[in-house]
């Protein structure tokens, strides 16, 4: 039987998707939805999120993703995701961009089985994957095949430009979503952008739709190969940083 959700839910999203510029189908309006039902519903089994009432879930996961939509370049056909979690905002991503393959790097087993089973159920199984293991374990023949790597609220800004630069072709970019970073963590993001091949950051700061709550998106693109060879071994990229 076919999950119907509250009408609140499905106007709130038709509002923002509206704010936000996005034209969708009601096909992608209600696989959103239903990819947001089945995170609050394996939810009650499994810890996905801290977040369970819907109508702040729907605001603080599906909406804050589709608000850095319009940092993906329009013409991105691979994107590669850091971190997928829950599916945020890698799955959103797939939906409202058909045309795009997208591969979900998540090392615990039990949230890449949920993003497995969610993207079969979605259909949409056949251009978005899920690789269930650490960025510096993925396998080789990926790597410098993505136009784009995203990675929300995953690690610091310095791990996740070493961890990205690896994947990303020459011009590709890492879009990072945090919430209000220091000048500190910025700072040695820069540094280790030196050593990775990739530009300084450039930010974008914004309130969240409907909240109080700062939401950050920074962008650093690869601009030349490395001076170091990457990955470095697991674990390190966060242990320790690039100086």
């Amino acid at each position: 039987m076919k999950h119907m959700d509250p009408p609140d839910l499905d106007t709130m999203l038709a509002e923002h998707l509206l704010q936000a510029g996005v034209l969708v189908s009601h096909g992608q309006k209600d696989a959103l939805l239903r990819h947001l039902h089945l995170v609050l519903e394996t939810n009650k089994e499994t810890n996905l999120t801290a977040i369970r009432n819907p109508e702040d879930a729907l605001r603080l996961h599906t909406i804050d993703s589709i608000q850095a939509l319009d940092s993906i370049p329009a013409l991105t056909t691979a994107l590669a995701d850091i971190g997928s979690g829950q599916g945020y905002p890698a799955i959103p991503f797939g939906i409202l961009r058909p045309k795009m393959k997208v591969t979900m790097i998540e090392s615990n087993e039990r949230k890449a089985r949920f993003l497995q089973a969610t993207v079969r159920s979605l259909g949409i199984g056949c251009r978005v994957e899920v690789l269930n293991c650490r960025a510096e374990c993925v396998p080789p023949a990926i790597l410098g095949t993505y136009d784009v790597v995203t990675a929300r609220a995953v690690a610091s800004l310095a791990a996740l430009v070493e961890l990205a630069s690896p994947f990303l072709k020459q011009g590709g970019i890492l879009v990072a979503m945090k919430g209000s970073p220091e000048a500190k963590e910025l700072g040695a993001a820069n540094n280790a952008a030196v050593h990775c091949g990739m530009s300084p950051g450039l930010h974008r700061s914004y309130i969240l739709a409907n909240g109080s709550e700062e939401r950050t998106i920074s962008i650093y693109r690869k601009v030349e190969r490395p001076s170091i060879t990457l990955p470095r071994r697991v674990g390190l990229a966060q242990k320790r940083p690039l100086k």
